[in-house]
């Protein structure tokens, strides 16, 4: 093999290895897929509470609140950017089936708070 075949085939290495190198730390270490997740329902019910700390854990940077459904189950809700108060009646967007399923307080049945 000569030099000049042996630098052409050193340079589409180095080539494909920084290609890769920017594939895997422009994406944030993988490739991800958007998918929209749509919600299996919609309830209603009524805001018992709403967590004290308001957003300002460390651990838990999400707001909740307690929920009791017009079926009487209570459930806890993520708030997301919405500003519910004790009382009020509010509409979630239920996503998921039995012990997995998960709520998020939702505007006019959108998903925007």
């Amino acid at each position: 093999m000569n030099d000049a075949t042996k630098r052409n085939i050193l340079f589409i290495v180095a080539v494909v290895a920084a290609l890769g190198l920017i594939a895997y730390f422009g994406t944030g270490g993988g490739v991800t897929i958007p998918v929209e997740v749509l919600p299996s329902t919609t309830v209603e019910g009524e805001v018992l509470s709403v967590d004290p700390e308001g957003g300002r854990s460390t651990t838990s940077p999400s707001r909740y609140a307690l929920v009791k459904l017009r079926d009487g189950e209570t459930v806890r809700a993520s708030l997301g950017g919405c500003v519910v108060f004790p009382g009020q009646s509010a509409r979630l967007a239920k996503y998921g089936v039995g012990s997995a399923a998960f709520y998020i307080v939702t505007a006019d049945g959108k998903n925007d708070g």
